[in-house]
């Protein structure tokens, strides 16, 4: 059975097919580059968007087991997530309380006792108490409650596990926060059974050479793949069709397959939109969630210096029945997102090379239109010290249009 929301996402694509029209902004908009190479403004999108922001680290099954864990490093610092005897999950800080040496070494697997550390055998429980001091008589004032691992808030949403990488922040703040962001999106990421999918592996993280909000960029519109993907034949129309729509800082992007065309005389038949399209979920500031067929993948981009930033990917399948084809077809994907880096550094390298003061986007890239007006409503206008501001300039549209707004 279709559901309403697909039946309504469905209707809404096959009248574009039918009318040769796409989801369309007002008029194009002149964007300055400098906002791309601005210090000042780069540092204030820490402070504001990045510093206490949820960030994915993986889903819940990849640490099922009681002493199962798995490792990460998010904003350079390093944290586990273990899973407790209780079932709770707790999110480590990976660094000893004495001397900070870093204490889980593996990627992941499973806690066999307390955890020792190398460097002069501090060891811990893994709810992070400490357990054992050599020498404690070298520690008279050490009381092991002062002294327990450091941990950072970690929420559950939709299956996926998100931790807040600073130890300062109250956990009780996180979650409501959370779960209002996820009020619409996790309402249809739910409806897919994120929840009950299995973890399937993480990508090593992929470095890119160009400011973080050009990679956000390239994935909120589709007018570059014709020429930047002539593999993605499948979702190639003209125009290029895709429904853009957004709930209040975030976006979701459905972008149909050729599939479709060949059930638009007999719609009442596609009993689910997800084989014919991939949904395309932007949560604010940089996280992606990318529903396909075979599997779901997770991309979160996190800005490293001013002009680069890396690529974070995991995928979870429903089963491991649908392995297979869904490694098939994260190779595609893979092949997109270098695809994307390859291009946005050469973009990268003209705008730092001077070569405009200016970009302007179409009416046809609405998701890179909407990411800047959140960017706008959550940082406001910020002036450098050179006097450039973040404010935007429009163009006036074309006498005459193709398409129409969705």
């Amino acid at each position: 059975m279709c559901s309403a929301l697909d039946q309504q996402l469905i209707a809404r694509l096959l009248r574009h097919l039918d009318d040769g029209t796409t989801t369309l902004h007002p008029e194009p908009v002149r964007y300055v580059t400098r906002d791309y190479l601005d210090a000042t403004v780069y540092t204030y999108e820490l402070e504001r968007l990045f510093a206490k922001r949820p960030v994915p680290l993986t889903h819940r099954s990849e640490v099922r087991d009681a002493n199962s864990f798995a490792t990460f490093s998010v904003q350079g610092l390093p944290l586990f997530l273990v899973r407790l005897h209780s079932g709770a999950l707790m999110c480590h800080v990976n660094a000893c309380r004495h001397r900070c040496a870093k204490l889980v070494h593996p990627n992941g697997g499973t806690l066999r006792g307390d955890i020792v550390c190398r460097f002069h055998g501090w060891t811990y429980r893994p709810d992070g108490v400490v357990s054992h001091v050599p020498e404690a008589r070298s520690f008279p004032q050490l009381r092991p409650a002062d002294r327990r691992l450091l941990a950072v808030p970690l929420v559950e949403q939709c299956g996926l596990l998100w931790v807040v990488p600073d130890p300062a922040v109250e956990p009780a703040r996180v979650a409501p926060h959370l779960a209002r962001r996820f009020s619409a999106v996790g309402t249809e990421l739910t409806r897919y059974g994120l929840d009950d999918y299995e973890f399937f592996r993480h990508e090593p993280p992929i470095p890119a050479s160009f400011n973080w909000k050009l990679a956000v960029e390239a994935f909120l519109e589709i007018y570059h793949f014709r020429t930047v993907h002539p593999g993605l034949q499948k979702y190639v129309f003209k125009p290029e069709v895709s429904l853009v729509d957004s709930f209040d800082l975030d976006i979701r992007i459905t972008l149909p397959k050729q599939s479709l065309l060949s059930l638009r005389s007999d719609s009442a038949a596609i009993q689910e939109l997800r084989p014919h399209a991939t949904i395309l979920y932007f949560i604010f500031p940089s996280t992606f969630v990318f529903v396909e067929s075979t599997h779901i993948s997770i991309m979160d981009i996190r800005p490293e210096t001013l002009s680069t930033c890396s690529f974070h990917i995991f995928h979870c399948i429903p089963s491991y029945e649908h392995a297979e084809e869904a490694d098939r077809n994260i190779a595609k994907f893979l092949q997109v997102v270098a695809e994307d880096i390859g291009i946005g550094e050469s973009a990268y390298a003209g705008i730092r090379g001077g070569a405009a003061r200016d970009v302007v986007i179409g009416r046809n890239e609405v998701g890179v239109h909407l990411f800047k007006g959140s960017l706008k409503r959550v940082l406001g206008d910020i002036d450098s010290p050179e006097g450039i501001s973040t404010t935007v300039r429009s163009v006036p549209p074309p006498p005459e249009s193709d398409s129409r707004e969705d």
